[in-house]
């Protein structure tokens, strides 16, 4: 199930065999938009996106940025972490924000906050790919240079941002969110204030 909309400068795959559009969204590729259900829009526009690479760049040696690989679980207290490599997480988080010029492997769920658990407090960013395994509910803004992978089932809600493919490789649900809150981001870099939901 799709709730929102979304766009792949590359591919657009769903190969959990299983999936359904909302009404009013909208599922697009320059690629192939291969739904499996029909109703994606392949061959469309590219979508000129930002470098997640050199926003990492330009705010990986912020003040308060934590240089690490090794990202804890839990309430991050709206820490930035950067990873000069590739970064894993494990187990729940939330009030966070993931930098790595590598891959990012998501692999525990990351919770919305605020009080009624609607606000976006998640941001992961790579340079390379995210790939998020396993069958929990994760919410945030995904930005990857590469592509943006789901395996297991599960809901993936916020906004996702990719310049390569995305693919569904499980009984995927796709939520889109608008309201980034206090979205956990470095000391003077970049505000994101509003996605188009891309996946570029």
């Amino acid at each position: 199930m799709s709730n929102g909309s979304a766009h792949a400068n590359g591919n657009f795959t769903n190969k959990s065999g299983a999936s359904s559009l909302s009404v009013g969204s909208t599922i697009s590729a320059h690629g192939d938009a291969d739904l499996g259900i029909g109703g994606g829009q392949s061959n469309v526009d590219r979508i000129d996106v930002p470098s997640a690479s050199d926003y990492i760049n330009e705010n990986k040696d912020k003040a308060g940025v934590i240089h690490g690989c090794t990202i804890p679980s839990g309430d991050l207290d709206g820490n930035v972490y950067f990873c000069e490599g590739d970064a894993s997480t494990s187990g729940d988080f939330s009030n966070g924000t993931i930098m790595a010029i590598g891959d990012v492997a998501q692999n525990g769920s990351a919770h919305l906050g605020g009080d009624s658990g609607t606000t976006l407090t998640v941001a992961i960013i790579a340079g390379g790919n995210i790939t998020v395994n396993g069958s929990n509910d994760t919410y945030g803004v995904f930005w990857a240079d590469g592509t943006v992978t789901q395996n297991g089932s599960s809901i993936l809600g916020g906004s996702i941002v990719a310049r390569g493919d995305i693919t569904r490789n499980g009984a995927f649900n796709y939520v889109q969110y608008d309201d980034f809150g206090e979205l956990p981001l470095p000391v003077g870099g970049t505000a994101i204030q509003r996605w188009v939901e891309i996946i570029n």
